[in-house]
């Protein structure tokens, strides 16, 4: 934990356990990741390489079960004022961030789109396949309507060499990537700058007490 504001409201960072784990049931992971949306202002979902299908399935998993609690409110507007930030953090990123017309994106941009891919294309003419499409739309709309603030932070490897890697404990700051420092810092001031202090549904800061 850490002050993260001028009134001396503290910043505390829970590490919950990653989803698929082999020897636990999505029922599980689903259970740990709505506490984690239940008590957090803030998400902070990290995984390897870019935002493919396998990594959404297990977000949106994970999230289903938050999703339904939040949908009980009797106003909906509610639950979405409850809804943590959520940021994506793809570790080892290597994709060049722009559109179809070699446009620069920012990693925003990268997220929603991805995020959106099935809402904003048609589906294959085939049953099979235009099925699958359905699936993966719904997955992604999950994802969006559970987190209506979202953002997106990328980080390169933080070393070259496979010895380095393996030991990157043991090293200092100075003999990691400079892409990769500068990157981690970023992402600290883009985390502790949205945090915020955690509201009941009433609108009022929780205290703990």
């Amino acid at each position: 934990s850490r002050p993260c504001e001028q009134d001396g409201s503290v910043c505390l960072l829970l590490d919950c356990e990653g989803a698929g784990n082999t020897e636990r049931g999505r029922d599980h992971d689903a259970r740990i990741f709505a506490l984690a949306v239940l008590l957090s202002s803030m998400i902070v979902f990290n995984s390897r390489g870019v935002i493919n299908d396998p990594a959404v399935q297990a977000l949106a998993t994970a999230a289903s079960l938050a999703q339904h609690i939040h949908q009980q409110q009797d106003d909906p507007s509610i639950g979405s004022c409850l809804a943590p930030g959520f940021l994506w953090v793809l570790r080892d990123f290597t994709l060049v961030l722009e559109d179809a017309s070699g446009q620069p994106l920012t990693e925003r941009e990268y997220l929603d789109q991805t995020l959106r891919r099935f809402s904003t294309s048609r589906p294959p003419p085939e049953a099979a396949n235009a099925a699958q499409w359905e699936d993966q739309r719904e997955l992604r709309q999950k994802i969006l309507d559970l987190f209506p603030r979202r953002d997106c932070a990328t980080l390169v490897r933080p070393a070259d060499e496979e010895d380095q890697l393996q030991r990157l404990g043991e090293l200092p700051l100075s003999a990691l990537r400079p892409k990769f420092v500068a990157q981690v810092q970023a992402l600290r001031q883009k985390v502790f700058g949205a945090c915020h202090a955690l509201q009941s549904p009433s609108g009022k800061p929780v205290s703990g007490s």
